[in-house]
């Protein structure tokens, strides 16, 4: 079974090998498919000047530069805006991106209904339309999808903006114009602010809960922010048991509405981690591929996070959420992820074009210890505790040590053992008659730095499972 990075470099405390072996057994089958089919629409030869900025309201009512209120919007991020320097006409993407973003901002503070973006298959954008953008000189079709489409990576605060990139000109080469459309769902006012309401509130306690528990690292934020999406909701199936494939599933609105009966496919997790990884200001990169189950391949979604050694690791909530209770099997990982995540990249067309992402370490995090999921020691019959230190990711030259102090601080006994590809071993460490604690660490040994942070663990002679 292949551990994540708060096991990489760290101890965990096990009863046996028989209860590795018997949890290696539960794994999970692993959701796939869960990613919605971003695809465009194309009306040619038709006449759409003069059309006013907003469908059914004047150019002049609609000119208002005000911005959303409410606290979410503000949490979009800029990793596609910034990889668009490295691509073909970026000053053009730039505009577009940009123009883009003002328009759903007014969107996000308009209190007005809108109209469906369903159309008949014809250009009648005074039915349709919502936002119609000018199309930068240059930009070729193309180009405007990956646009489109990594715009809304990069900001999954606009859960109303769907995955239909729709436009048109005179031809395919010569585009005028884009038009923005809402999800049929949030198209009136009342069922946005409702929307609005409740994601915010969510969203906000999220915040709250991991600012009051006040991690000392960008590890300890994002798994704080790991666990509480993973507790809000489930992967969702239809009654044919494919993922779902309504609109709120694949977005934030599915995470923070509220109701604990919502369920969610990894567009919704993924999203909802860079959200809130966002409001944070924890770099982080929405991330969409392919990845295996071990049954089949299918779309799929996930994150990239920068952590407190300054590189990016790969975390995929929804894999982790498929254990119960939620796992870390991939959280914090290195190159060893993309044995079954394949990303998306530049290289792509339309849909499975995607920015170029940061090469990733070899290894999976070496997270502190205070981070580590911690299980059982044995306590034997003569007062002393041995406790069996595995190392997922092997360390050479390295030494584990504990040390058990009394209720006052006073030392009682310490321990050392040198660590091998099979972990460690820490036999006899006396443990005192009132409540004592044990400080466990790891280090290497040429170094004399201290892999990871020490951890103190309460015991008594009574109890013995944490």
């Amino acid at each position: 079974m292949r551990r994540n990075a708060m096991a990489a470099a760290a101890a965990v405390f096990v009863l046996s090998a028989a209860e590795l072996t018997a949890e290696a057994e539960e794994r999970p089958v692993l959701p796939v498919g869960g990613v919605s089919r971003e695809t465009v629409m194309l009306e040619t030869g038709s006449d759409i000047s003069g059309i006013s900025l907003f469908g059914g309201g004047s150019s002049e009512e609609e000119e208002d530069d005000s911005e959303p209120s409410v606290r979410f919007y503000g949490y979009g991020g800029d990793y596609a805006y910034k990889d668009m320097e490295q691509r073909s006409h970026p000053k053009e993407r730039r505009e577009l991106y940009k123009a883009i973003l003002k328009s759903c901002k007014k969107i996000a503070a308009s209190e007005r209904d809108f109209l469906s973006y369903e159309t008949s298959g014809e250009a009648d954008f005074d039915r349709y339309r919502e936002q119609i953008i000018d199309i930068p000189d240059h930009i070729s079709w193309n180009e405007l999808h990956e646009v489109y489409f990594m715009f809304r990576n990069d900001h999954p605060e606009y859960y109303w903006l769907p995955s239909t990139c729709y436009y048109a000109g005179y031809s395919a080469d010569n585009i005028e114009f884009l038009a923005l459309f809402l999800c049929d769902e949030y198209n009136e006012a009342e069922e946005r602010k409702q929307a609005d309401a409740a994601i915010d509130e969510n969203v906000g306690q999220c915040i709250e809960y991991i600012k009051a528990a006040e991690p000392e690292t960008v590890y300890g934020t994002a798994k704080l922010a790991h666990d509480y999406i993973a507790g809000l909701v489930e992967y969702g199936y239809d009654e044919n048991g494919e993922p779902l494939d309504t609109v709120y599933a694949h977005s934030i609105a599915g995470v923070f509405d509220g109701d604990p009966e919502t369920d969610v496919v990894c567009e919704g997790y993924a999203k909802a981690f860079t959200l809130v990884l966002n409001a944070l200001e924890i770099e982080n990169i929405y991330v969409t591929g392919n990845s295996y189950n071990g049954i089949k391949w299918g779309g799929h979604a996930w994150n990239m996070v920068k952590l407190d050694d300054g590189s990016f690791y790969n975390f995929d909530v929804t894999w982790d959420d498929a254990y119960e209770p939620a796992a870390y099997e991939y959280f914090a990982v290195g190159q060893s992820f993309y044995t079954d995540h394949i990303p998306n990249t530049p290289a792509g067309v339309s849909q499975y074009f995607q920015y170029a992402l940061p090469e990733v370490p070899k290894r999976d995090y070496n997270a502190p210890l205070t981070d580590m999921h911690r299980r059982a020691t044995r306590l034997e019959e003569n007062g002393t505790y041995t406790f069996e230190v595995v190392f997922d990711d092997y360390i050479e030259n390295s030494s584990a040590m504990a040390a058990c102090y009394d209720a006052n601080g006073r030392l009682l006994d310490i321990k050392m053992a040198e660590v091998t590809a099979d972990g460690a071993v820490i036999e006899g460490v006396k443990v005192g008659r009132d409540a004592a604690y044990v400080t466990l660490m790891s280090w290497l040994n040429d170094t004399n730095v201290p892999a990871v942070r020490s951890i103190e663990i309460g015991v008594t002679q009574q109890q013995n499972e944490y």
